[in-house]
């Protein structure tokens, strides 16, 4: 077995297989991925290094927890709570570049959601998602403009 292709034997269902699959792929693009960014940030846009920072955290701390315990459950809660959070945060704050990414990080982090917690917990993170894009555009998108 290869970094990119660990072994999954210890599940028996195809559905869990992929589950754990999706995290750990997405866990090491993210942790090989934000890493650069947050790298190349610090020359160029210390508050986008930021965020980059804090998501290469996130992915690493969740990769680390998966392939100690094998449970890609909580790793599923992580990444959806962590990401809505520090989407919506991206989203209002000020920056001189229009938010189009945050809004393709939304549609990312519902069907990411979706996959691994299922419809029920998904309508809370969409409502909170909503929520959020709807603050941005009555009281911060014309800043922006």
């Amino acid at each position: 077995m290869s970094i990119f292709t660990p072994d999954v034997s210890f599940y028996t269902s195809y559905l869990d297989r992929g589950k754990y699959l999706l995290t750990y792929r997405l866990s090491l693009l993210f942790m090989i991925v934000f890493f650069a960014l947050t790298l190349n940030g610090f020359f160029f846009d210390v508050q986008s290094s930021i965020f980059y920072l804090l998501v290469f955290l996130v992915a690493s701390g969740g990769f680390v927890y998966l392939v100690r315990t094998k449970k890609y459950q909580p790793i599923y809660w992580v990444y959806t709570v962590a990401a809505s959070i520090l989407d919506m945060i991206a989203l209002n704050t000020p920056s001189h570049v229009p938010h189009f990414a945050e809004f393709c990080w939304v549609f990312s982090i519902i069907i990411f959601a979706f996959i691994g917690l299922g419809r029920k917990a998904v309508m809370y993170f969409l409502v909170f998602l909503v929520a959020g894009i709807g603050y941005f555009v009555f009281f911060n998108s014309n800043a922006e403009l």
